[in-house]
């Protein structure tokens, strides 16, 4: 994933924003283009400030020395 920031344009109440836009000059067009096509709708546009990542596993070596060869026998899993 890239760490580039993007814009997006979010209607209020509407779907939820999917094309990223690659400068803010390009999300205030969009979002002036669609405002004049749907008047009664507020637009924003929202720039990227964080990115967050959910980490399921984590695994650390511990001991020091060559890497350990992580494939497994079957009868190694203990249930």
């Amino acid at each position: 994933m890239t760490r580039e920031t993007f814009w997006m344009v979010y209607g209020l109440h509407q779907r939820g924003p999917v094309y990223r836009h690659k400068s803010e000059g390009s999300a205030i067009e969009e979002a002036k283009r669609l405002a004049r096509l749907h008047p009664d709708v507020e637009f924003f546009v929202l720039e990227t400030v964080h990115r967050v990542v959910k980490r399921d596993v984590d695994v650390t070596p511990m001991s020091v020395g060559a890497p350990r060869d992580h494939r497994f026998d079957a009868d190694d899993i203990p249930f």
